[in-house]
């Protein structure tokens, strides 16, 4: 089995008896050695020795689903969950109060609406949107992260109307009179607006 032996980094072990170390070896795509440099130095005659010239190595992380990036990104979007909402009123209140701070044509980002928790348990529609900002394109995700609403001037943007077809594996809600609702489930029905929002 191949050996390699990296020196002068700086290497965070995650073990509290020795949480630094400078070197270590590997075996493959195992550790055998962590350590000081003269420790990796004595192997050096029988594997190859890297120089790592300062740089930081930590453990290998592994993912597990928790969507890290998409959630830090959030975190700047108007809270629509419940709680804090427990009514589509304080909700649209919300929305209300950051649209004085914005000049038409801003984006409005929301995050985290329930239908099942709050106390109307319906969607959320464009009307409901309108209502409160009808000059400032809304986007406001579900909790489920599948569903998306938005307001009348989002669609309009997005040229998405009565006469726009289905999106093959999505969904534009529609009305009885095939008005879109404001709801869009999954990506093939909301990047058109999707492609739209300020890039972070």
């Amino acid at each position: 089995m191949r050996k390699k032996g990296f020196i002068n980094g700086q290497i965070i072990t995650m073990n509290p008896d020795i949480p630094r170390a400078a070197a270590f070896g590997v075996a493959g795509d195992r550790f055998f050695m962590v350590g000081s440099n003269e420790a990796v130095r004595q192997w050096a005659e029988q594997f190859e020795v890297f120089d790592l010239k300062g740089k930081i190595v930590i453990p290998g992380l592994i993912e597990t689903h928790n969507h890290l990036t998409h959630y830090a990104l959030t975190l700047s979007h108007l809270d629509c969950g419940t709680p804090p909402n427990f009514s589509l009123e304080e909700i649209k209140k919300r929305i209300g109060e950051t649209v004085k701070y914005l000049a038409p044509g801003q984006w409005i980002r929301g995050r985290g609406y329930d239908d099942t928790l709050i106390h109307e348990k319906r969607h959320l529609t464009r009307g409901d949107l309108d209502e409160v900002s009808p000059k400032n394109p809304i986007y406001i995700s579900h909790i489920s992260g599948h569903l998306v609403y938005t307001n009348s001037l989002a669609l309009e943007m997005a040229n998405i109307g009565s006469d726009t077809p289905q999106p093959e594996g999505g969904e534009i809600r529609k009305d009885e009179k095939g008005r879109p609702t404001g709801l869009l489930l999954e990506p093939a029905a909301i990047m058109p607006v999707a492609l739209l929002l300020p890039r972070p």
